[in-house]
């Protein structure tokens, strides 16, 4: 599909889409520096802000995907989008209106169905738009906006919340959305081969279901992908308050540092590890499942240490080379899955990816490490948070051996599919 546009579009247009991450994950993850003074305001315990760092995203997010995946399949990928960007840009600002955990646990859930659109309708077009020999490193681009969006929700969360307060936080990040929703308007073409087969027979939405998930190497990286969401996406939505709390660091101080470190590194890792694949799959197909694998094992002992550690600053440059091996995981496992993937499943099997990373990782990491973490404050006190966090980053082996594991199934799946 590629070939029908020119060059200079598709770096334009794959620049659009890591910009529409970069707005997605800010707005998903600024409420992790927010935690503290929401918390304080709120009365809330850890518990509940899991549950609004975790399943009050999480759950509509991840079912939202099924029905846009099958629009974006068989529909108008451009105003899906935009719609999506509009949707949770405003629930976003929604969300510094809030006045009790119901009305905030209210308004995440808008920003999961919002952002429900994004990753299954940008990551088949990316499909469609680059061959197999390429699409490794260009979905490690698009996803590295998933980093700085994490290192802007984190720096200038932390800044405009000590600047002008937390609410105040939540509209100003909303703002880009407008933006970006209009660019798409006025400068995104619809894509070619959706507009030739939007009028062929589709299979049937449970056949088609059902035939991804037999698929060895599908369901495997599935699970794979969810465990690792599970330690990742926990250590990132409670480090900064741990950091506050076991540290002593401001809003400011680990907004800017946690950002640089784990956003800075997954930025690295992601395109790191989408180069490393499409290198080392010229040579053995099954290396685009062999690099996630080997970069989540080694993660595991970095990320143990970073939590067992006293010092601020040794604990963050830990952080940082963890980041860029679990960072490494990321174009991988999505160009991996698009290729042993009929064609016309493509955004469907992302809204499957997206259902079970967000239910398994998203929505449960948050709320069991803090409730984890309520269970040993009798013990440990405020330093609870820190064995909390280790407990769960040992479910990162799992997802270890499940890409190991699916490596064997790989050369064999890919040759059933056609391109």
């Amino acid at each position: 599909m590629g070939a029908n546009y020119s060059k200079g579009y598709l770096s334009y247009l794959l620049a659009l889409f890591f910009l529409i991450n970069v707005s997605s994950y800010m707005d998903r993850m600024v409420l992790a520096v927010l935690v503290e003074p929401i918390r304080a305001e709120m009365g809330l315990s850890d518990s509940q802000i899991g549950l609004l760092t975790g399943f009050a995203f999480a759950a509509f997010y991840a079912i939202m995907g099924f029905p846009i995946a099958r629009l974006a399949d068989s529909g108008n990928r451009k105003r899906i989008i935009t719609i999506s960007i509009v949707f949770w840009s405003a629930m976003t600002a929604l969300s510094g209106k809030a006045t009790n955990f119901v009305h905030l646990f209210l308004a995440r859930m808008g920003v999961g169905v919002g952002e429900a659109g994004c990753f299954p309708t940008c990551n088949a077009l990316i499909a469609e738009l680059y061959p197999p020999k390429n699409r490794a490193l260009a979905m490690g681009v698009f996803m590295t906006g998933s980093t700085v969006g994490v290192i802007l929700g984190f720096v200038v969360g932390g800044f405009l919340a000590e600047a002008y307060g937390w609410r105040n936080t939540f509209f100003i990040v909303a703002a880009p959305g407008v933006f970006l929703a209009l660019l798409i308007i006025f400068t995104m073409k619809q894509p070619l081969k959706q507009a030739i087969e939007d009028n062929t027979p589709k299979t049937p939405y449970l056949t088609l279901i059902k035939l991804l998930l037999s698929n060895p190497v599908y369901r495997l990286m599935v699970i794979g992908a969810s465990f690792g969401t599970f330690a990742t996406y926990g250590v990132a939505q409670w480090a900064p308050a741990f950091f506050i709390r076991s540290h002593g660091m401001s809003l400011s101080e680990v907004g800017t540092l946690f950002g640089a470190a784990y956003g800075g590194g997954s930025a690295i890792g992601m395109v790191l590890g989408g180069w490393v694949a499409d290198k080392m799959q010229n040579r053995d197909p099954s290396w685009i499942t062999k690099v996630p694998a080997i970069a989540y094992f080694i993660s595991l002992p970095l990320m143990l240490i970073s939590f067992a550690v006293g010092n601020p600053t040794l604990a963050m440059s830990i952080i940082f080379i963890g980041a860029v091996f679990t960072g490494c995981v990321t174009g991988p496992t999505l160009a991996a899955i698009q290729h042993v993937i009929p064609s016309e499943g493509r955004a469907t099997a992302a809204a499957i990816l997206l259902f079970f990373t967000s239910m398994i990782g998203v929505g449960a990491a948050p709320f069991v490490v803090g409730l984890i973490s309520d269970l040993l404050s009798n013990q440990f006190g405020e330093e609870s948070l820190r064995y909390a966090l280790m407990i769960g980053s040992v479910v990162i082996l799992i997802a270890s051996y499940c890409f190991f594991a699916s490596a064997k199934y790989f050369k064999k799946t890919t040759q059933s599919v056609t391109e």
